[in-house]
C-alpha cells in the first residue's frame, strides 16, 4: 500500500508566489519517491502541491468539504475523498496520513497543527512525522516554548526544516525508521 503524506497548507497561496512554487515542489517530491500528495483538495497551496505531484506522474487526493459549496476541488486531484464538514475533514486527513508537512501558517494551518499536538498527547499519531516547513513556525514553535503552551516533547516530536526536499526527506527516513523497527521479524531458514 503507497504512503500518503498530508501537506497542509494556505488556501490564498497565488499562482507563481514563492510559497506557492515550494508546495509545488513539495507535492512533485513525494510524488517522485512514490508517495501520495493528501492535501484539503482546493485552491492556494493545496493546488500547488497536487499539481506538483501531477507534474512528476504521481498521485494527490483532496479532502474536501461539503460545507464549502462555493468552493471547486483543484483539477490536479487524482480523487476526491468527501466529508460532511471541516471536523469530519480535519480527522480524515490526519487518520489516512502516514506523515505530514506544514507549510508556511495562516489560521486553518495552525489550527491543523495544534489538532496534531494535541493528538500526541493524548498518545495518537506520534508514530507519524510532522515536519514543519518555513521560518515563521521556528517564531511560533519558540512563542509556544517560552510560554509553556505546547509541552517541550510535543515540539521535539515536530521537525523543522528549512526547504522541500528537507521536509519530504524528513517524513520518508521517518518511514524507513518505522519499517525497521516494527517490521515482522522473519524466520530463519536453516
Amino acid at each position: 500500500m503507497k504512503k500518503r503524506v498530508a501537506v497542509f497548507g494556505r488556501s490564498d497561496v497565488q499562482r507563481g508566489s514563492p510559497p506557492y512554487e515550494q508546495a509545488r515542489e513539495v507535492g512533485r517530491l513525494l510524488a517522485e519517491n512514490g508517495i501520495v500528495v493528501l492535501n484539503g483538495g482546493y485552491e492556494g497551496a493545496m493546488e500547488a502541491s497536487s499539481l506538483g505531484a501531477y507534474q512528476a506522474g504521481g498521485q494527490s487526493e483532496g479532502v474536501v468539504c461539503r460545507a464549502f459549496s462555493e468552493r471547486t476541488p483543484n483539477p490536479y486531484l487524482s480523487r476526491c475523498i468527501w466529508t460532511s464538514d471541516l471536523f469530519d475533514r480535519t480527522r480524515v486527513l490526519y487518520e489516512r496520513a502516514d506523515g505530514y508537512i506544514a507549510l508556511e501558517p495562516r489560521t486553518g494551518t495552525l489550527w491543523e497543527v495544534v489538532g496534531l499536538w494535541a493528538l500526541a498527547k493524548a498518545g495518537q499519531g506520534r508514530d507519524k512525522r510532522l515536519a514543519l516547513l518555513g521560518a515563521t513556525w521556528d517564531r511560533i514553535a519558540v512563542s509556544l516554548d517560552r510560554g509553556g503552551i505546547v509541552e517541550r516533547n510535543l515540539l521535539k516530536w515536530t521537525i523543522s526544516v528549512r526547504d522541500a526536499r528537507e521536509a519530504v526527506n524528513t517524513v520518508i527516513e521517518d518511514f524507513k525508521t518505522v519499517q525497521r523497527n516494527y517490521a515482522p521479524k522473519r524466520k530463519r531458514t536453516p
